[in-house]
Order: C-alpha cells, then structure tokens, then sequence
C-alpha cells in the first residue's frame, strides 16, 4: 500500500525558472556523489544512502530520474530494500507565476513496513510539510535570482 503526502505551493517566478532550479539543484546532488554526471536525463541513477522514516541507521538505495519534461514535471524513483519512494515536482502556470505540487509516494515491499510507516508517518507529515514549504521557498529564492523566463524565455547574462 502506498502513502502520499503533497504540498502545493504558489511561487511568483515563471516556470522555466522554477524548473532550472529544481533540475540544477538535483544535479548537484546527483553529481556530489557521481562526479562524472554532467546532465540528467531519464534514467541517470546514482547510488546513495538515506534515512527512512522506518530505519534508525542510513540505508543504501539507488536514486533514478524518471520523468523528465522542460518546465513541467521533475520526477526521481529512490529504490531501497524495503521498498519505493516518488518524488515529483509538477510545475504549471498561474496567476501569480508557477503553481508547483510536490509529491512524495512511500511504497513498502512488506506489510510490516507498512505499518510501521502508519505508526511514525503522522508525525513524520508534520515534520515534512514544514521542512518542504522551506525547500519550495528556497528553489522559489534562488529562482528568483534567475533570469530565465524573463520576456523570451532565454538567460540573460
């Protein structure tokens, strides 16, 4: 049984922006721990560590970009022993600049961790709504520094 837990956010910069920043930012990751990725596209994996919210000490799992579409979606697959994470960032235009829906879906390969994950998840969605609010303030902060987006779309420099 999967569990997913969503903050939608309202950034006031335009989407190209807010895209190149999540991307940029999740390059950085992937390149901290595989110096020879230079780009991402779909597929590119890296080998990690992590803590659940099930586990007390860091698991090994393998990090996966799985969807990738310019302006719109940003997508990775963490697949460790006992079992999935999604995280999607869907970006789509608003009013105000770039409504972005974060998505994180745990999947367990036991039931076992399932429940286990019922037990601490309640107080875990409270931690994680205010540590993703900051995350989406940061990308909107640093996007803002961006020039991407502005009149044709292309960088100014």
């Amino acid at each position: 049984m999967a569990k997913t837990m969503t903050v939608v956010y309202t950034m006031a910069q335009p989407s190209a922006a807010v895209y190149q920043t999540i991307v940029a930012s999740q390059l950085a990751y992937f390149k901290d721990r595989n110096a020879g990725i230079h780009e991402l596209t779909v597929g590119t994996s890296v080998a990690t560590t992590l803590h659940t919210k099930t586990d007390q000490m860091p698991v090994a799992a393998t990090m996966t970009v799985t969807q990738l579409e310019a302006d719109r979606v940003f997508e990775t697959e963490v697949t460790y022993a006992a079992g999935r994470i999604v995280t999607t960032y869907q970006l789509a235009p608003a009013a105000e600049g770039t409504k972005v829906t974060y998505s994180e879906t745990n999947t367990f390969n036991k039931k076992n961790f399932t429940n286990s994950f019922w037990v601490v998840g309640w107080v875990y969605t409270l931690f994680y709504r205010r540590n993703i609010k900051k995350r989406l303030q940061w990308i909107e902060d640093t996007a803002a520094l961006s020039k991407v987006g502005e009149s044709n779309g292309t960088a100014s420099h």
